[in-house]
């Protein structure tokens, strides 16, 4: 799956909207993780939803995987803000 994805066997990725929001999740089977730190992938992440006025969370499950997702408020704005 990637250099950082240790394990993984399946990656699911599932996008909702519900009321004026969309949350992008992504949700992984990998070994999960224990640093507090945040890696590049997540900053990268934290950045995008800031640019989108939103919110990013991610946290390692228990007993093993992933789970990240981005929510933001859909507009009418036809801007592109991950330029």
């Amino acid at each position: 799956m990637g250099k950082h994805a240790k394990g993984v066997k399946r990656i699911e990725a599932i996008g909702k909207t519900e009321r004026s929001l969309y949350t992008l999740m992504i949700k992984d089977n990998g070994c999960g993780f224990t640093s507090l730190s945040e890696n590049k992938g997540m900053k990268q992440l934290r950045n995008i939803a800031k640019k989108l006025g939103g919110n990013f969370r991610c946290e390692s499950l228990d007993p093993k995987g992933t789970i990240c997702e981005v929510t933001w408020k859909l507009t009418n704005n036809k801007k592109n803000y991950l330029n």
